[in-house]
């Protein structure tokens, strides 16, 4: 997980991701070595491989020198990879195409510590793990947790 950006299977606004890992480059965080990974569906497009190049190319034209290397994984719009790598005791940096639906706000996730950075920007921190995804053997059908009962 670490030192990877994670692009979605649909980007709506690539302009506001490329502005945004360009504000991140531009204040204080490194960025070199990180690698993008396209969703599996998006991988074999053409116009995602070509974005895929525009971002390295942005990362490997900064001068990082004085700055210290990053190695938080950085998601790109909706995704629940996020949840996965705080449970899994990573620090995430969370690009937001849409603040509204993408965000995890700390209101409603009351264990993630959330903090802006600019205005589609966000990092993220985990309270305490294992209590937001409890991986585990035990099997529970979406029947007993909704207390649904069967037709």
């Amino acid at each position: 997980l670490k030192k990877t950006i994670y692009l979605p299977i649909m980007i709506k606004s690539k302009k506001k991701i490329v502005d945004s890992i360009y504000y991140l480059s531009r204040n204080s965080y490194n960025l070199k070595g990180y690698k993008i990974k396209l969703h599996p569906a998006s991988k074999k497009l053409k116009s995602f491989q070509n974005f895929k190049k525009k971002i390295n190319h942005i990362i490997n034209s900064m001068n990082f020198k004085k700055r210290d290397k990053m190695t938080s994984p950085i998601y790109v719009g909706a995704t629940g990879g996020i949840i996965e790598a705080l449970e899994k005791g990573h620090e995430v940096i969370h690009i937001c195409e849409n603040t509204i639906l993408d965000l995890y706000s700390d209101k409603i996730w009351t264990n993630i510590i959330s903090n802006k950075i600019n205005e589609n920007i966000f990092t993220y921190k985990i309270k305490t793990r294992g209590q937001i995804l409890k991986f585990g053997k035990k099997h529970r059908s979406i029947n007993k947790i909704f207390n649904l009962k069967k037709r």
